[in-house]
């Protein structure tokens, strides 16, 4: 059975979105069929497969960092041509034999349509990727986009392909449904009530949890472990629509795969007013807008109607799990962060060091950083109201700051989370994709694009010289000059 993960084809890519081949004549898409064909795969999913829907994982280089501790990894794609070629076909890496699970979905799709084979191609990126890792990888072209009995059959027995596919990936038949649908990001099956738990509950990883959240496997020590809930956010992601990052882990853990030990809040609801905004419950109630979001189900995109009920936590304002001060906060959210690669669904650049400041920004407040280079945020931030200061003598950024660095022969500038209060000659603080576009390890692959690259978020120390110069820990090499920092409070 194990653990799978089923990658739709094309697109939002990082600076862009790839429709892949297009049917005018029907008005259809590449990326729009495979991601329809994957969320009623995604009712019959189970607890077996993960889907990636969200992004162009060809574009973003993400095929290593992504697919890691799965069993298997399946790529939807449709093909085209000229109209007239038809059928359907498995494509694997060129140094690999078919295997079961290879054979198993072309059977299943030579039953609609004509049988192209497997074939053995060396120059599809994520195969080759896939491949040096050790990945179980194959890329699905289910039929041609661009034949129109194809596409016909692919109309009326599109359920019956998904619940196939499933059957197939999985070694499982699939006998039932599970009513449920997706959202557009993440997820692989349907839902049922679970409990809700908030910062500062205490949290049991059960026995027969496999994966975090962020696809790495969880080692045997964390289970039955209770741990502290640090932040929640909401997912669609196998049977789970929130995760936790756990304290002690610092790891984000999925609702299915835990149980409540002790609550520490009393359930409380208030009536939103007119002129309510979610940043400003959130706030009144000691809480993040994501937490608050999360424990009523909601999207930021979702309106906030007056006399709505929402779900609060008035214990939660004095538990020390959400410190009362806005630059404590940002501090704790900076912190829990370390070790991942924070993204944003308002930020194209996912990985990149803004991408993390956005990140917290807008747990924080109602603003945003999004679509800013680091060396404009300071702009940014003054048209958003918050504070800026420029540097100058005397004055040195405070916990809670976000500093703003013009780098030595890189235009975009970096940006960093002050964590303690600077005492003029070093800064500590909070940093991601350190590296930016660089391959220190010589794989091809951007590092800020992997595990353990620059676009991990690390706890830093950086020399900061009389001149506003600042140089990393032992002071050999520059970075560049700290132009100044704001702060949200």
């Amino acid at each position: 059975m194990g653990k799978h993960l089923v990658i739709c084809g094309h697109g939002q890519g990082r600076t862009g979105y790839d429709p892949g081949a297009v049917n005018a004549k029907l008005g259809i898409t590449e990326a729009g069929k495979v991601r329809e064909l994957a969320k009623i795969m995604y009712k019959y999913g189970g607890q077996q497969i993960d889907f990636i829907t969200e992004q162009n994982v060809y574009d973003y280089r993400s095929i290593t960092s992504i697919g890691k501790g799965y069993d298997s990894i399946t790529e939807l794609h449709f093909n085209a041509f000229n109209g007239s070629a038809k059928g359907t076909e498995v494509l694997i890496q060129s140094s690999l034999e078919a295997d079961k699970e290879d054979m198993a979905i072309l059977s299943l799709l030579s039953r609609y349509f004509q049988n192209r084979g497997i074939k053995k191609v060396d120059w599809l990126y994520n195969a080759n990727q896939a491949a040096s890792r050790g990945y179980t990888y194959r890329l699905v072209e289910i039929a041609f986009i661009d034949n129109e009995q194809d596409m016909a059959i692919f109309e009326n027995k599109k359920e019956d392909i998904a619940k196939g596919l499933v059957s197939a990936i999985t070694g499982v038949e699939v006998k039932t449904i599970v009513p449920s649908t997706p959202s557009s990001t993440v997820g692989s099956s349907g839902t049922t009530s679970k409990p809700v738990y908030l910062v500062g509950d205490s949290l049991r990883v059960l026995p027969h949890a496999t994966h975090y959240q962020t696809g790495q496997k969880i080692a045997n020590w964390v289970k039955g472990r209770t741990y502290k809930i640090l932040q929640v956010k909401n997912v669609h992601q196998s049977n789970s629509k929130r995760a936790y990052l756990l304290d002690g882990i610092k790891s984000w853990v999925l609702e299915q795969d835990v149980a409540g030990t002790t609550i520490g809040h009393s359930e409380q609801t208030y009536q939103a007013q007119k002129g309510d905004t979610y940043y400003g419950i959130a706030r009144k109630f000691g809480l993040t807008v994501d937490a608050l979001l999360a424990v009523n189900g909601l999207k930021k995109a979702d309106i906030l109607r007056v006399g709505q009920t929402l779900k609060v936590n008035a214990a939660s304002r004095t538990t020390t799990a959400i410190p009362t001060s806005v630059a404590s906060r940002v501090v704790a959210s900076a912190l829990s962060k370390v070790g991942q690669k924070v993204t944003v669904p308002s930020n194209p650049y996912g990985g990149q060091c803004v991408a993390l400041v956005d990140k917290i920004v807008q747990e924080l407040t109602d603003k945003n950083m999004s679509y800013t280079n680091a060396i404009d945020c300071l702009k940014k931030a003054k048209s958003n109201g918050f504070q800026v200061i420029y540097d100058s003598w005397g004055v040195n950024p405070k916990a809670g700051d976000f500093y703003v660095i013009q780098t030595d022969g890189m235009v975009y500038g970096h940006i960093g989370v002050c964590v303690t209060d600077s005492d003029g000659k070093s800064i500590d603080g909070v940093e991601q994709n350190i590296d930016g576009y660089s391959d220190h390890n010589k794989n091809g692959i951007n590092d800020q694009l992997e595990i353990g690259g620059g676009g991990i978020t690390r706890r830093v120390k950086r020399q900061w010289m009389a001149d506003g110069s600042l140089y990393d820990s032992t002071r050999t090499v520059k970075l560049g000059k700290v132009v100044g920092w704001f702060r949200i409070s």
